[in-house]
């Protein structure tokens, strides 16, 4: 049986700029599993993801990073709080979510989008490709890309 993960982004660009412009928004491998942005309100980031395979998924939330030609945003360097990085968040979401065959859930994620360092014009990538597991394995993934509008 041949599965396919399909990773699929759709940003909503609310109060930020620049605007990010969907070149590649979908992304496909062979898991059964579908991952696309729900919504962006600047540095907030809701993930939908669902399993349509047939083993159980796991997001590793932060191993999603933001990638610009310049430099790297990952959840774990927003928002410090006395010294410990990523520790709002800790509190707030969970490191790991679990979605069962079958099932779908949402993922929020919250990155200092402007540690990237983007500018106008830039490629912007969506690096997923340790985000996803497997069996405890990353699910090879290719970023989702945008250009900075």
């Amino acid at each position: 049986m041949k599965n396919s993960i399909l990773v699929t982004m759709i940003v909503v660009a609310a109060g930020c700029a620049p605007n990010w412009i969907g070149l590649r928004d979908t992304s496909e491998t062979q898991s059964g599993v579908r991952v696309w942005i729900q919504d962006r309100d600047g540095d907030d980031f809701r993930f939908a993801v669902s399993n349509g395979g047939n083993r159980p998924v796991s997001v590793l939330v932060g191993s999603i990073r933001i990638m610009s030609p310049r430099a790297t945003a990952s959840r774990e360097e927003a928002n410090p709080w006395m010294g410990m990085p990523g520790f709002i968040q800790a509190l707030a979401q969970d490191d790991m979510v679990q979605i069962p065959p079958g099932h779908s859930d949402t993922v929020f994620a919250n990155f200092d989008v402007g540690r990237a360092k983007i500018k106008k014009g830039d490629l912007i990538q969506i690096d997923l490709s340790k985000a996803v597991l497997q069996d405890g394995r990353p699910v090879s993934v290719p970023p989702l890309e945008f250009r900075a509008d």
